[in-house]
Formats: C-alpha cells, structure tokens, sequence
C-alpha cells in the first residue's frame, strides 16, 4: 500500500565510533535509530514484523526505535526477539511508560552494515506525548530484550543528544542481569 502524503516529522540516527576490541560474548550497541510519524507512510509488512509493538495503536503517529549491535552474540543470524519494560525518558522530564499487554516474538533483522537490527515501536496515546517528544533536546531508551528465547536476557540503555550537527549518542550500555532469569517474568 503507498501512501503519498508521508510526513515524517523527525528522525535521527546517533551511531557509536567504533571500537577495536569487543568482548567475545558482549551485546555492543552500534547505533541507535528514532524515526516518527505522524501521517502514514510507505506500509512495508516484511518491516512490519521486525517491530515489536510495545502498546495499541491510537493512530496519532508511531516512534520507531532500532538498536544495531556490533556483531550477533546468539546462534541464529537472525534470532526471535522479545521486549519488557521500555521506558522513553526526556531532558524535560517527560517519561512514557508504556504497559505491554502482549510478549509475541518479534523477527530480527541485518542492516546494510551487517549488523543485528531490533525494532521497538510505540504508538502515541495523545499530542501532548507527540509535542514532549518533539521538543526535547535529550532523549533516553531503556528496556529489556531477549534474543533467540525468553532466558536470554538483556538490559539496553541508549542516551541521545541534540547538537548543531545533529543527534549523537552520548551514553549507551548493556548488561546481562541475573535476575532476569525469563523476560515473561519481568512486570511492566
């Protein structure tokens, strides 16, 4: 389906210089991509399902979020993927906390530079969320994701910065928590 009046409203992609060395076994995050839109867009369905919806669809726009990974840690060159307890927070001290209803499997995908690429996609309930986001100059990510089963448990952080030259990363990490033991156990 093509829609011809696409309008996205921003998108930035804030990538991490890289490095050297990556520990064997580490979840590095390459590059973190935000996109928004409000108004339609080119409907892809392959695309589709390589976004896990973390909320209902209200139709006032969605923010779209990939994490890239310098390599795949897991068996599978693309694993299924599983998200809890996605957090956005801004500058402003705006936070969106969306309450996931499901946990279905979401296919992983490799961007054009080889990497593991997940996708995390909430749609906005209101236009104050859609105004909050777009006014911010500092913008933060922080879930939970399981790649290739529901024991494989990650935490993922990414923090964003508004420069002159556009968005850059200004913090990002993983970590691999014992608790965490099944993502259908953690509470949103």
């Amino acid at each position: 389906m093509l829609d011809a009046n696409v309008e996205k409203i921003f998108s930035f992609q804030a990538v991490v210089p890289e490095k050297k060395e990556v520990r064997t076994g580490a979840l590095v995050i390459r590059e973190c991509e935000v996109n928004f839109f409000s108004n339609g867009r080119i409907y892809s369905e392959l695309e589709e399902l390589t976004f896990n919806t973390l909320n209902q669809n209200m139709g006032l726009g969605a923010l779209d979020i990939q994490f890239s990974f310098v390599k795949n840690i897991t068996d599978k060159a693309y694993p299924l993927f599983f998200t809890k307890c996605f957090v956005f927070l801004t500058d402003k001290r705006f936070r969106l906390k969306p309450m996931k209803v499901l946990n279905t499997p979401s296919y992983s995908k490799i961007n054009k530079n080889g990497e593991l690429t997940i996708g995390i996609r909430y749609f906005f309930q209101n236009e104050k969320e859609i105004s909050e986001i777009l006014s911010c100059n500092e913008f933060l990510v922080e879930g939970f994701i399981a790649l290739e089963n529901k024991k494989n448990v990650y935490g993922i952080m990414c923090q964003m910065v508004k420069k002159e030259a556009g968005w850059e990363i200004v913090s990002t990490y993983t970590y691999k928590p014992d608790y965490a033991r099944n993502i259908k156990n953690l509470i949103d």
